[in-house]
């Protein structure tokens, strides 16, 4: 009798294909979560420029109404600037990364 020491053929290719479907799993998730880390981390970032923005028109420019943009990693930040009420709007509108608009505001007092 022969005792054979190796692979054989279907070993190989049943490993071959685990790791295919691995790898065809793994790649579109972790492309997924990067873009997905890309959006948060933006949008934090410009908010916190609105937030900057904002105390810079409550506390230095006397008209409330403004609309202007800054660049921002190849892309344009929109802000807008306008009294409602008894406080003052501030929005910001964006492309992020899977290219889809973005609108964020926030609020202000103004004395």
């Amino acid at each position: 009798m022969r005792k054979f020491n190796g692979f054989s053929l279907i070993e190989v290719l049943v490993a071959f294909s685990i790791l295919m479907m691995l790898i065809v799993t793994v790649v579109p998730i972790s492309v997924q979560i990067k873009k997905e880390q890309q959006k948060l981390s933006d949008r934090i970032t410009v908010v916190a420029t609105l937030y900057d923005e904002l105390q810079q028109v409550i506390w230095h420019n006397s008209e409330l109404t403004q609309t202007f943009t800054r660049p921002y990693k190849n892309r344009q930040l929109t802000f807008r600037f306008r009294p409602v009420n008894d406080l003052l709007q501030g929005c910001v509108e964006w492309t992020n990364v899977n290219f889809e608009k973005e609108k964020s505001c926030l609020y202000g007092y103004v004395s």
